[in-house]
């Protein structure tokens, strides 16, 4: 079963790029340490340019726990909450067919 969390945020207006680049750096540190994590991602929307998307999936549950409780993670997503001025997630549970 893999698990699915959505994540939607507006960024403060002007920091669209510093954003970007802050998430990118999470995505590499993730993507080196992370073999459970499957996507990373982000996502801009097409009509307004503070708005974007985070798509997270993991392997199972075991691999979103570990991505949870990785050292790097606090620190990171603090660094992304500094540019965030609104936003929700869902999670999923998805099986696989």
């Amino acid at each position: 079963m893999t698990v699915l969390i959505l994540a939607h945020c507006r960024v403060r207006q002007g920091t669209r790029d510093a954003f970007i680049a802050r998430f990118e750096a999470f995505r590499e540190t993730i993507a080196a340490h992370e073999p459970g994590t499957l996507c990373f991602d982000l996502y801009a929307a097409c009509a307004e340019d503070d708005c974007f998307l985070i798509e997270e999936r993991f392997a199972d549950e075991a691999a979103r726990e570990a991505h949870f409780a990785a050292p790097y993670y606090r620190p990171s997503v603090d660094g992304l909450r500094e540019f965030i001025v609104a936003g929700d997630h869902a999670l999923y549970s998805e099986r696989e067919v």
